[in-house]
């Protein structure tokens, strides 16, 4: 039988801002009407005309929705989302850290501070 695995989020909190990409989005759109309202303002309509373009209409839209995309890939890395593997405990992290600075070069251990530490 294969193990099932689950989802589960370390900080399930951080998907609280989620909330906030709907308030983003409101306050996008009525920057966005209100600046239809100041094209009216022309006595022109060729500039109007001009302004309005099918084509430009997503295309303005595109570096909004990109940023929401990526807002929200950072909201899911903050939970911090986990695989669990039923039947397999869960595992711990560890990450080993050496100084690779100058001061690791000085001789007061045979042969270097930092060949030391590699040793131990």
């Amino acid at each position: 039988m294969e193990d099932e695995k689950l989802m589960e989020f370390g900080f399930i909190n951080a998907l609280f801002l989620f909330l906030l990409i709907p308030i983003l989005i409101f306050v996008y759109h009525k920057y966005n009407s209100n600046k239809k309202d100041s094209i009216l303002k022309f006595s022109s309509i060729k500039i109007i005309e001009k302004a309005i373009v099918k084509k430009n209409t997503i295309r303005k839209h595109i570096p909004f929705v990109l940023v929401m995309v990526v807002l929200s890939l950072i909201i899911i890395a903050l939970a911090n989302p986990q695989t669990i593997t039923m039947g397999v405990e869960k595992g711990v992290n560890i990450g080993i850290v050496l100084d690779g600075s100058e001061s690791m070069a000085a001789s007061d251990y045979k042969p270097t501070r930092l060949e030391q530490q590699k040793m131990q």
